[in-house]
């Protein structure tokens, strides 16, 4: 069961790839236009000199408008729910399945903007056996049944797994957010990003940024994430991470997912992580009590986990 348990925080903070050595990007299509010339009198070809400067002035507007206007959701994906200060999601259902091992029980999760993300997980009974606290500095992870803790810093968490991620990932995908790994900042480069329209309408963002491919679904007037898929670039592992959200619900100015369906694939595993939210607090005071580590005995990772 411990084992389970800290796959689905894994898994919550959505499982990155940093085992892929060959760093390629997306290749951006761009039609290739030919130009035909009448060369039958000058006459002609003044004409249709002008007709071509025209049309490459309006396919320039054209590509410069459509640009602008991704460049404006770009902006929007990265900045969903940005305001929300706390989050209070009270009984959440949560699912585990890991190869053929299966874990169900509540969970409740609080958010504090910008200082912590805490998942008390109650398999039965409402009485917490695992608590995970994701702060700016580290991860503490509590087992309480066995009075055991392990508290990671990002680069002890990312040298011993291998998992490159930091405290604004895990907020991202809380707030629903578009994100990248390890970005310091969500700029929009022309170069390294294209956007399509799919045959179900949904807006599609695809990029690869340090090693990883990225892809992102997204409603084209809403605005908010429905799919996320990132892999290695090189994939030699065949892994894969995808992240669902579903069952947008609006409260006042924001939307928030009630369903998140996180999956996990390699050769070596398939987990999946469904988490059904019942409701939705948000803004109002929210106090997250403090761990009173005295009592409990620090463990290694390893040791956790087995």
């Amino acid at each position: 069961m411990k084992k389970l348990v800290i796959i689905s925080f894994c898994l919550a903070i959505l499982l990155p790839f940093t085992g892929c050595k060959n760093k390629k990007n997306v290749a951006k299509s761009n039609a290739t236009q030919t130009t035909v010339v009448d060369k039958q009198s000058s006459t002609s070809d003044k004409k249709h000199t002008t007709d071509t400067s025209k049309e490459s002035k309006t396919s320039k507007e054209s590509k410069e408008s459509k640009t602008s206007k991704e460049s404006k959701e770009w902006q929007t994906l990265v900045t969903r729910n940005q305001d929300i200060k706390t989050i209070f999601i009270d009984n959440a259902s949560v699912t585990l399945k890991v190869s053929s091992q299966q874990f169900s029980g509540k969970a409740d999760i609080s958010f504090i903007a910008d200082s912590v993300l805490s998942f008390s997980l109650q398999p039965f009974l409402g009485i917490e056996l695992f608590r995970i606290d994701i702060t700016k500095q580290n991860i503490i992870v509590v087992d309480r049944i066995n009075r055991q803790f392990i508290s990671l810093s990002y680069p002890d968490l990312k040298k011993q797994t291998g998992l490159n991620i930091t405290f604004k990932d895990a907020q991202a995908i809380m707030l629903s957010q578009l994100f990248i790994i390890d970005a310091n900042e969500l700029l929009f480069p022309d170069n390294k990003k294209e956007f399509i329209t799919d045959n179900q309408q949904n807006k599609l963002v695809q990029f690869t940024s340090d090693k990883l491919q990225y892809q992102f679904f997204y409603h084209p007037q809403n605005l908010y994430p429905t799919i996320v898929n990132i892999r290695p670039a090189d994939n030699k592992k065949n892994e894969y991470s995808q992240l669902q959200y579903s069952a947008y619900t609006p409260f006042g100015n924001f939307s928030f997912p009630m369903q998140i369906n996180a999956t996990y694939s390699s050769s070596k595993i398939n987990a999946n992580l469904f988490i059904t939210c019942p409701n939705f607090i948000y803004d109002q005071p929210l106090q997250i009590s403090p761990l009173n580590l005295s009592r409990y005995s620090q463990t290694s990772l390893q040791s956790l986990i087995k």
